[in-house]
């Protein structure tokens, strides 16, 4: 029951990655999902998602809740939106807390703005890949944590 999850999580949030790309007309950023593993293995266990603007890349823990991923997607959605306009930021930035660095409150800012126009398009591209039906099989036989 997992695989056929992240198989259908991975489709509908690159379908919702590619629709924020044609709204915003910019390219499609890579998707990448990563397990469990792959957190350890980088050593970023407290994370759930980032962006490496060298890449044009997304990545996102494969075991998020459909109900959550609107809001993450959409913030680093904002961080491609930096790269590709070829906004730079001080190197300094890089030295403060995770939360005190103003591309991150631009990101944070972005989601919630955004938020609520994309919620809805966000929950049909859900239902139509039963996330919500495939994550509640996944969270009761309790392989979230799959490898």
């Amino acid at each position: 029951m997992s695989e056929q999850y992240y198989k259908a999580y991975e489709t509908a949030v690159k379908e919702f990655i590619n629709m924020l790309s044609r709204d915003f007309n910019v390219r499609v950023p890579d998707l990448k999902l990563l397990t469990i593993r792959d957190i350890e293995r980088l050593g970023l266990l407290a994370t759930v998602s980032f962006y490496r603007a060298y890449l044009e890349r997304i990545y996102l823990y494969r075991g998020i809740s459909p109900d959550a991923v609107l809001e993450i997607v959409l913030h680093e959605f904002a961080h491609h939106l930096q790269n590709v306009s070829g906004r730079t930021f001080d190197e300094s930035e890089f030295d403060k807390p995770h939360c005190e660095r103003s591309f991150e409150h631009e990101a944070k800012d972005f989601a919630s703005k955004y938020f609520k126009t994309y919620e809805g398009i966000w929950n049909d591209i859900a239902r139509k890949h039963r996330l919500e039906e495939l994550w509640r099989s996944l969270v009761g036989s309790r392989e979230v944590t799959h490898r």
